[in-house]
């Protein structure tokens, strides 16, 4: 049903977004990459020529959901379209298809690197990579890929080859081990992995993840120009409510014993979060940003309820830092007319909406679970997450400025395990 829209630029499909739920196995992994193909072939059928090649398909996934049945059946399509190609370079360019996985260093090395490389950057580059794995392939290959998407068969030692030599490196190449694959020794594999031929050679397929922590590693993005005197940017017209909070008070509700003691728990889950990926140093957000964060995220709730705009079209950002604390919460929409005052009267009875946000969070419908949660814990998986869930905190990652992560309601009012560590003292609240 999106082939006249993709087809036909004047179509008045082209922008209508369905939004379709299918049930597991109703054909969704077959559709998109039939469509992808059916995309990429109609761009270089108009344009063989250089105006053809580039970016034309992005897929986005959570890294944790990219899955290697997923990934193997993206480029098993890209083998399909190479080889037709070839059979056909004056119809479909002499530039090949090529699938990119751009996921950051947890997956895929972001540069070539050259010999002699040392350290933990050096551990990261393709070359050592594939010079490590051709000596025990029992270590990490090189990319997520354990077998050739083409023909099924397994990679070997040999299937990864550093081009044109380990002394200068621009590619690394993939080659089948199976001598009866279209893909084996002369014809490499059309997948481009490392970051810096990424952006030399701009893929007609790119996979790249949702940032949660792992597309921001390391990545060198490419330059908007050679000279850069502008930025992207959008005007909004909209609305929202900014609540400020006293500096003084932060810093004593930061010298309890009790709220010493839940950041220590927070930290450590980072800490924990940041040893999976690599990470050093510092860049925990802090016992304040979290505590407003977290509020944030009860308000938007809470006034989703009256303000007339679902919560999904609510945002955030959080101020803290520099001894200056805020929130604010707001609307915004590109069109002339902006947006129409809701959100501004539900700022007129905001004691009103701090209180049910504040009540409706002394419970949870996961707790004890929830409340009880230690973000340290590994089989948990939420090393950013203190008391927060589905239940209670956790919102449309659209609307948050941090994909629901580093959200924590025992900072904000007790909960059923940890009493002493919230900023509200809410005694007076009705029951």
């Amino acid at each position: 049903m999106n082939l006249r829209g993709v087809a036909d630029p004047a179509h008045p499909e082209r922008d209508v977004v369905d939004l379709l739920f299918f049930p597991t196995g109703g054909g969704k992994t077959e559709a998109y990459p039939g469509l992808a193909a059916f995309t990429l072939a109609l761009r270089r059928l108009r344009r063989p020529d250089d105006a053809g090649r580039g970016l034309s398909v992005l897929m986005r996934y959570t890294l944790r959901l990219l899955t290697l049945d997923q990934l193997g059946r993206a480029a098993a399509m890209i083998c399909a379209l190479e080889l037709e190609r070839e059979q056909a370079p004056e119809r479909l360019g002499e530039w090949p298809f090529e699938i990119g996985l751009w996921v950051g260093r947890a997956a895929t090395p972001n540069r070539m690197g050259r010999k002699g490389d040392k350290g933990k950057a050096g551990d990261k580059s393709a070359h050592v990579r594939t010079l490590r794995y051709a000596r025990d392939s029992s270590r990490e290959p090189p990319l997520p890929l354990e077998q050739c998407p083409w023909c099924g068969a397994r990679f070997g030692r040999q299937s990864f080859r550093l081009h044109p030599n380990s002394n200068e490196l621009t590619d690394l190449l993939v080659h089948c081990a199976d001598r009866r694959c279209d893909f084996f020794r002369e014809r490499p594999l059309p997948i481009v992995a490392v970051d810096e031929p990424i952006y030399r050679r701009l893929p007609a397929f790119l996979i790249g993840p949702d940032k949660d922590g792992e597309i921001d590693l390391d990545v060198e993005r490419a330059a908007l120009a050679e000279t850069i005197s502008w930025l992207p940017a959008v005007e909004n017209r909209g609305e929202g409510v900014f609540v400020s909070f006293d500096a003084d008070r932060v810093a004593r509700w930061l010298e309890r014993p009790g709220v010493r003691e839940r950041g220590r728990r927070l930290e450590n889950g980072w800490r924990t979060w940041a040893d999976e990926r690599g990470r050093s140093g510092g860049g925990f957000a802090g016992l304040p940003y979290v505590m407003l964060h977290s509020l944030a995220h009860m308000l938007m709730t809470s006034i989703a309820l009256d303000c007339g705009y679902p919560a999904s079209s609510l945002r955030e950002r959080v101020y803290a830092g520099d001894d200056r604390y805020g929130i604010l919460i707001y609307t915004g929409s590109s069109d002339s007319e902006g947006t129409l005052g809701g959100l501004v009267e539900t700022g007129r009875r905001f004691a009103d909406h701090l209180r049910r946000a504040l009540r409706d969070n002394l419970l949870c419908s996961n707790d004890p679970v929830c409340a009880e949660h230690d973000p340290a814990t590994p089989y948990a998986g939420r090393p950013l997450h203190g008391a927060a869930c589905h239940g209670c905190l956790l919102i449309a990652e659209t609307s948050c400025e941090q994909l629901d992560d580093f959200l924590d309601r025992a900072l904000v009012a007790p909960t059923v395990s940890t009493a002493d560590a919230a900023f509200f003292d809410v005694g007076g609240l009705d029951p």
